[in-house]
């Protein structure tokens, strides 16, 4: 254990480090700005680069080792294990990345925290372990993941977990009250150092459910971070459908007509970016295309439609023909009826 924590001459020494970053914790908890403003979001800034600063600190002057107990821990030295804690806090109050890189490492941070006070003796907790994307680590996790979809948990799974959370609400409704008569014990002149130790061991075991919840509330954000941009993803890449049907319609690209090749150089002239054609060209291009049917052939299903109408048309006119003629007769039949009288030519019976 190192018998000074000064770090540098130039800058200030680990104690001075802690009050700022300690202040700074007081600042967030106590504001009421929104928590993406710049004021908060600047001040969440230097909180990160003091935490980390006075973590590196810390691991150059090595304070703690995996070889001693609490005991043997001075107690000014005791709210230095804080430090893991107070950066996972920090970063996760963060915006200047994306909230699945900030919840990550957020977590990460906590659960050291987390593992550096049970090292030293001052919980018995089960060590939470960070969450694996279940799209980006192959590697085998015996940790069970927590399901994105609540409902697929088993009851007795529900049960346990709401047991745990009340559990854990009355540990830290006792906590906060025994901090509390502890901090108003050690601000006084003469405390003594078991006091101190107290409340310094007290904070940490209250930071170590905060901890916990902070480490079990991202297990239930990652998913929904990640569910969250597989949406957007699918939203900006356009289906396979799609992207044949654009293929199909192509790009619609201007272009001029011209009667003949004389008015297609002259034109052309005019417009070297645009296609020109003469009307024999364009009617070729959308033969080719499949548009317009080639020269001087009739296109699909017309011969026959033309032989009916034109057989529709003899029948009428054949009709018309007949009518003509049977007209005619019997025009032909009244004519001779009134040259000859009925009766004229029965001239040897005449009565």
């Amino acid at each position: 254990m190192a018998a000074a924590v000064n770090f540098s001459d130039s800058g200030p020494n680990l104690s001075q480090l802690f009050d700022a970053i300690w202040k700074d914790y007081e600042f967030l908890e106590s504001s009421t700005e929104p928590s993406n403003s710049t004021v908060i979001q600047s001040r969440v800034l230097k909180a990160v680069e003091r935490a980390e600063k006075a973590v590196h600190m810390v691991n150059d002057l090595s304070l703690f080792s995996t070889n001693e107990q609490l005991e043997e821990v001075a107690t000014n030295e005791i709210k230095y294990l804080l430090l893991p804690g107070l950066l996972g806090y920090f970063v996760n109050k963060s915006s200047s990345e994306s909230r699945f890189e900030t919840v990550k490492k957020s977590q990460v941070y906590l659960i050291d925290f987390i593992r550096l006070c049970k090292l030293y003796g001052v919980t018995e907790v089960d060590l939470p372990k960070p969450y694996r994307s279940r799209e980006g680590d192959d590697e085998k996790d015996t940790h069970p993941k927590q399901s994105a979809r609540p409902g697929l948990a088993s009851i007795e799974e529900q049960t346990r977990k709401r047991q745990m959370k009340i559990e854990r609400f009355k540990t830290q409704k006792e906590l906060n009250r025994n901090l509390q008569e502890l901090y108003d014990l050690v601000k006084k002149e003469n405390v003594d150092e078991e006091s101190k130790r107290n409340y310094f061991i007290t904070l940490l075991k209250k930071w170590i459910t905060d901890a916990l919840e902070t480490c079990e509330s991202i297990d239930e954000e990652i998913p929904l971070i990640e569910h969250m941009t597989r949406l957007k993803e699918s939203k900006d890449q356009p289906s396979n459908e799609n992207k044949s049907k654009d293929k199909k319609k192509g790009v619609f690209r201007p272009f001029i007509i011209t009667k003949d090749a004389m008015q297609k150089q002259v034109f052309g002239l005019g417009y070297p970016g645009v296609p020109t054609y003469t009307v024999d060209e364009f009617y070729q291009d959308r033969v080719d295309q499949g548009l317009f049917p080639p020269a001087g052939s009739t296109p699909k299903g017309k011969n026959s439609t033309t032989t009916d109408e034109e057989e529709k048309e003899a029948e009428k006119k054949e009709q018309l023909e007949d009518d003509d003629n049977s007209t005619r007769q019997a025009r032909e039949w009244d004519d001779w009826k009134d040259d000859h009288r009925r009766g004229w030519g029965n001239a040897k019976n005449k009565g």
